[in-house]
């Protein structure tokens, strides 16, 4: 990793808060697709504090990468369940480009992910 970062200490230090990002993405999703509402309330609520938005909306930029990889997962595998999934998936990215826009504002980082949770686990519940 030190090589890698061809001599800028800060390169380490964004590849972390990357890694850190896509991770509590994942977390999100997962509370999501195999949680129940009780577990997408502790996610939610271990969400960063007020003074955590940059890092709250790192988490949102990379749940945007995860819901497109599934988007694009169901749509090429041709089968309609998946194709399901994948209308969830699009209407997912939606719901976190409005959380992004809630979390710009005076929301807790907390209110915002209970609210997109919620958004989503319904448009995934729809799609079966």
């Amino acid at each position: 990793a030190v090589a890698s970062a061809a001599g800028a200490p800060g390169a380490l230090l964004g590849r972390a808060e990357a890694r850190a990002a896509a991770d509590e993405a994942d977390r999100l999703l997962r509370a999501v697709l195999d949680g129940d509402r009780a577990e997408r309330m502790r996610v939610a609520l271990g969400q960063g504090a007020s003074k955590a938005r940059g890092a709250f909306t790192d988490v949102l930029d990379a749940l945007v990468v995860r819901l497109h990889a599934l988007a694009r997962e169901g749509a090429e595998a041709q089968q309609p369940a998946r194709a399901r999934r994948a209308l969830a998936a699009c209407r997912g990215i939606d719901a976190v480009e409005r959380a992004k826009q809630r979390a710009a504002g005076n929301v807790t980082p907390q209110l915002v992910a209970a609210d997109l949770l919620r958004e989503l686990a319904g448009a995934f519940a729809r799609a079966g």
